[in-house]
């Protein structure tokens, strides 16, 4: 059995349950990439790992078929480093020219209609936001760091300076 997420928080949770139950105990968690709904895109995930350095491990990276249409190279490397590989969201031939790089394919029925919840909105910003993100990120932690250096020596300085003994006459 494969249980399937999109939400990659919800990944350790989900293995925890399935751990707990004797029934589902060897069942694979995957995590699916539906492209346009992560913040900083399908390729900033897939590049980075985060998913599964933050959050937990799974093993099954499924994403839709635009997904592997930008990717491939990226989805080959999750194949290379022992993921089983999940494709969806079309009929079977558009899927075809993946079916030796994935275990999985989800076929839409009847092949002249295609899943296309988000599958057509262009990706994110892209990795351009990702550094966005983090630069503005490091600039408010920098920013705070120094509100905290500037309060605690300037107490620091009013307190010692309470105590110094008075100058003579």
């Amino acid at each position: 059995h494969v249980f399937p997420t999109g939400y990659p928080w919800q990944l350790n949770w989900l293995r925890q349950a399935l751990l707990s139950h004797s029934e589902t105990a060897g069942s694979l968690l995957s995590w699916y990439i539906h492209p346009g709904t992560l913040p900083l895109g399908a390729g900033f995930f897939l590049k980075s790992g985060l998913t599964a350095k933050l959050f937990a491990s799974y093993d099954v990276q499924s994403a839709h078929y635009t997904v592997f249409k930008t990717y491939p190279d990226l989805l080959q490397l999750y194949k290379d480093k022992g993921y089983c590989l999940s494709i969806y969201g079309a009929s079977s031939d558009v899927l075809s020219p993946w079916n030796d790089m994935t275990t999985i394919r989800i076929v839409d029925i009847p092949p002249d209609i295609e899943f296309g919840d988000l599958g057509d909105l262009p990706e994110p910003a892209g990795i351009a936001a990702y550094y966005i993100v983090v630069a503005s990120l490091f600039a408010l932690m920098l920013s705070s760091l120094a509100g905290v250096m500037r309060a605690c020596c300037g107490t620091q300085a009013k307190a010692t300076s309470a105590y110094e003994p008075l100058a003579p006459p």
